[in-house]
């Protein structure tokens, strides 16, 4: 059974450095990919156009109203 427990930890150890090798290669190896060059940017920027607004515009009129009302009764009715 021991002997077992002892494979078992080995393959977890190798599994662990193999890893942590891969983790160390990502994140301190060289910077960027070789394949990007200046050649393959884009020469000029391109214009941004914004997106285009879809929202109707309501009058001040039912803002007031709104505003008027009690908003917390289900009847939106001033208690009398």
């Amino acid at each position: 059974m021991k002997h077992k427990l002892t494979i078992v930890n080995f393959v977890l150890v190798a599994t662990i450095l193999l890893v942590s090798a891969a983790i160390f290669k990502i994140w301190f190896g060289p910077g960027g990919s070789s394949k990007t060059d200046g050649k393959t940017l884009i020469a000029s920027a391109q214009k941004f156009q914004g997106p285009g607004s879809v929202r109707s515009n309501y009058p001040p009129s039912i803002a007031d109203e709104v505003v008027k009302k009690n908003l917390f009764r289900k009847d939106r009715i001033e208690f009398v």
